[in-house]
């Protein structure tokens, strides 16, 4: 796979990427503050501790997730704002919300597989034969 944008591209989808991450750090901080009271002069450190989270995940990428890695690296960020006991609970109250949060739509769009399943799958090789031939930008 070759990479074919300019470099205004690159930097927009790094930007975009960058937002997309603050996002999710605000929703922690959010979630966060529906159990524990911290100021909003924390968002900052709270985006940055739900981000930190995630790199303990990259190196164990051979052991399945769901083990503990995550928690354990959110379990140790997060004490030092809140007691030790009460971030370990967050961070399985965390997990327990992600799950949640795939579960959900998961489950909304199973009528739709299932008619899927019923009907047969749709036919996609008609609406790739009526898509446009020049990608978007025009280049080829």
């Amino acid at each position: 796979m070759a990479w074919n944008g300019t470099w205004l591209q690159g930097v927009v989808l790094l930007f975009l990427a960058t937002l997309l991450w603050w996002a999710f750090g605000g929703a922690f901080f959010l979630f966060l503050r529906a159990f524990v009271v911290l100021p909003w002069s924390l968002l900052p450190a709270v985006t940055a501790i739900h981000a930190l989270g995630f790199l303990p995940r990259y190196p164990t990428c051979f052991v399945p997730p769901g083990a503990g890695f995550k928690e354990a690296a959110l379990t140790l960020l997060l004490a030092g704002l809140v007691p030790s006991p009460v971030a370990a609970s967050l961070a399985v109250l965390a997990r327990l919300w992600s799950i949640a949060g795939e579960l959900l739509p998961a489950l909304a769009l199973l009528p739709a597989a299932a008619r899927v399943r019923r009907d047969g799958r749709p036919d996609l090789d008609a609406e790739v034969a009526s898509a446009p031939t020049t990608p978007p930008g025009g280049r080829r």
